[in-house]
């Protein structure tokens, strides 16, 4: 549950927790040169072997953030700060979205309430499957011969 916490608060203090790490590896460098310097290197060349010797920054920084935060929330928080900044930025594109979900969210309700009620649910009748559909078709043959609608008498 310790780990958690410190997990939990490094999000409030990530930007001093950078510098912290890139401070340490500064130091790491510095010392990895100065032995080298002391074993008989010039000083740019105790800089090139200490830079090869240590091996890449990115991969570490890049292990030590993961272990030390939690990375999905942490690139959460600097996605809804960045969407907040563009809102700010242009109102006027963040209504218009709006006003399209809205709209869409809108005509996706009504045509599925639609459906629903038409299609999906059973009819209001005791025994549904037996309801039947009458129709009449006419002597001629043709296509349009057929009706539904019957008179009164028939």
């Amino acid at each position: 549950m310790g780990r958690f916490a410190a997990r939990l608060a490094s999000l409030s203090r990530a930007g001093s927790a950078e510098t912290e790490m890139a401070r340490e590896m500064a130091s790491h460098l510095a010392l990895l040169e100065e032995d080298l310097r002391r074993r008989g290197l010039s000083p740019h060349e105790a800089a090139l072997a200490a830079r090869r010797a240590y091996g890449g920054v990115a991969q570490p920084q890049e292990l030590h953030r993961e272990a030390r935060s939690f990375p999905v929330l942490e690139q959460l928080l600097q996605d809804l700060a960045y969407a907040a900044r563009g809102i700010i930025r242009n109102p006027g594109f963040a209504l218009a979205g709006a006003v399209t979900l809205a709209l869409g969210i809108g005509v996706n309700t009504t045509l599925f309430t639609a459906y629903n009620a038409v299609v999906l649910k059973p009819l209001p009748f005791t025994d549904p499957e037996r309801v039947v559909r009458v129709r009449r078709a006419f002597q001629s043959g043709l296509r349009g011969d057929v009706t539904y609608a019957f008179s009164w008498p028939e």
